[in-house]
């Protein structure tokens, strides 16, 4: 179904939007060419935005409000995902050269100065670790911190992370010999000042590219793509128990259990999140001989081995595939609809960004819902938002910074939208196979002590597109 929009640019003047309402709003004085957002509380959310080389902001929003709270960071600095847990905003990224992670108290940002925890990841040497890939002499680095997840050990929020990594030789570190991804966690313990940073592991042979984590009532799960020579791109995902170090291989061994499906060949990123208890959803691209589209596949990883509950397929035309990318992924568990945010061929409006709302993904053949919002270019980021909503941002084809609000299911809306069924698949799960890994920082380099970085804010407007009850 298609409907016909109108926009009109209208400056919020006072709090109107209430449950129920889809809504657009447009920041132009921010061009972005990656956005992220996040919900916080209520009609509160966060946004980060940049274009190009240019310095990245990041911006709190009321939706009862004409203006946002921003912050601009400095021009190196690259985040690339973050999280909200207990008023304060964790965050991970690059800047340029290393990984960092970094957090900071929501209330400092809306006072006006902004104390940002950070902490660049250490350098680790292989010298003597059990799985060097060559002699002594070289070095790891973590160039860059790509996804986080956030959980409470003891009395901290820690984050498992993902991140990309080089081996060089100490004395040429601009002649990468080998690149790899891998995981670890960390937390800033706020009573002593600290940085707690534990094991970080990265797969030894980087046969798997991990992309994406998420944490459930009681494990940390890890999403990957194989990327072995020899063998076609499968999924694959790590187990782990929420715990600090959770990065650490069996006492008694060097490998690590990895599981996973064959049944398709996987395109791009594999992303997880949490859907409840110990279950979580696993979402891809995949390109067969004669098919291809979104796979999503429901897992209980509360057993010491997997189980698949569910087996999803929803098939689109394969002649853009070289296109499709996965973006986020979330569960609203009071309306029970899986939200996946990708870029990929709908037969409806052609290629573009798409909410795939699946509606009961525990069950065979579920239903699901497109949803296109044609004001956006592309849409980058997604999350759960207050009242049984979801939020997503991107940007205008002019680079404006958009923000998209709207009710799960809704039959009023700023996007267009069609309707149609999954198809039940019954894969065939790979066994159970060992994973060699490397571990730096073994025993935990804890505690390092890093200096605040202290911030001003300002304002910025923020402009009403679109609104429909």
């Amino acid at each position: 179904m298609k409907e016909k929009l109108l926009f009109s640019i209208l400056l919020l003047s006072g709090p109107f939007l209430s449950f129920g309402q889809s809504i657009l709003w447009e920041m132009p004085s921010t061009a972005a060419d990656t956005t992220i957002v996040r919900h916080w509380r209520g009609d509160e959310y966060f946004v980060y935005t940049v274009a190009g080389s240019g310095p990245a902001t990041v911006s709190y929003h009321d939706n009862a409000a004409p203006s946002t709270v921003s912050m601009s960071l400095p021009s190196n600095i690259r985040v690339r995902d973050f999280r909200i847990a207990h008023d304060s905003v964790f965050a991970g990224g690059t800047d340029g050269a290393r990984g960092f992670l970094a957090c900071f108290d929501i209330s400092d940002f809306l006072s006006g100065n902004v104390y940002v925890q950070y902490l660049v990841l250490p350098k680790g040497s292989m010298d003597g670790i059990e799985c060097r890939l060559i002699p002594n002499g070289h070095r790891v680095t973590i160039t860059g911190v790509d996804r986080i997840a956030l959980y409470e050990y003891g009395s901290s929020v820690r984050i498992a992370y993902t991140a990309y990594c080089t081996i060089t030789h100490q004395d040429a570190p601009s002649n990468v010999l080998f690149r790899s991804v891998g995981y670890g966690d960390a937390a800033f313990l706020a009573g002593l000042g600290q940085w707690d940073i534990c094991d970080f592991h990265f797969n030894k042979d980087a046969v798997e590219v991990y992309t994406d984590i998420c944490t459930t009532d009681n494990k940390i799960v890890i999403a990957a793509r194989s990327d072995e020579p020899t063998l076609e791109h499968y999924v694959r995902y790590q187990v782990f128990d929420k715990v600090r170090n959770y990065a650490q291989t069996p006492p008694t061994s060097i490998y690590t259990d990895r599981f996973g499906f064959s049944d398709h060949f996987v395109l791009g990123r594999v992303m997880v999140t949490h859907l409840k208890q110990d279950q979580v959803a696993l979402a891809y691209h995949y390109a067969d001989m004669v098919e291809g589209g979104l796979a999503v596949k429901a897992v209980d990883v509360g057993s010491p081995v997997p189980t698949l509950v569910n087996s999803l397929d929803i098939k689109e035309d394969m002649s853009t595939n070289a296109a499709w990318h996965m973006n986020d992924i979330r569960y609203d568990v009071r309306t029970d609809v899986l939200h996946v945010l990708n870029y990929i061929f709908h037969p409806s409006n052609g290629l573009g960004s798409y909410i795939y709302q699946i509606q009961s993904p525990f069950v065979p053949g579920a239903s699901y819902r497109a949803t296109f919002c044609p004001v956006m270019k592309e849409m980058h980021s997604l999350d759960n938002f207050d009242s049984q909503r979801f939020i997503a941002s991107g940007n205008t084809p002019f680079a404006d910074t958009e923000v998209f609000i709207e009710t799960t299911n809704t039959g009023n809306s700023c996007g267009n939208y069609d309707i149609s069924s999954c198809v039940g698949t019954t894969p065939s799960p790979l066994p159970v196979l060992p994973r060699h890994h490397c571990t730096i920082w073994n025993p935990p380099v804890s505690p390092v002590s890093s200096p605040p970085y202290l911030f001003g804010t300002y304002q910025r407007p923020i402009y009403q597109n679109c609104e429909k009850p």
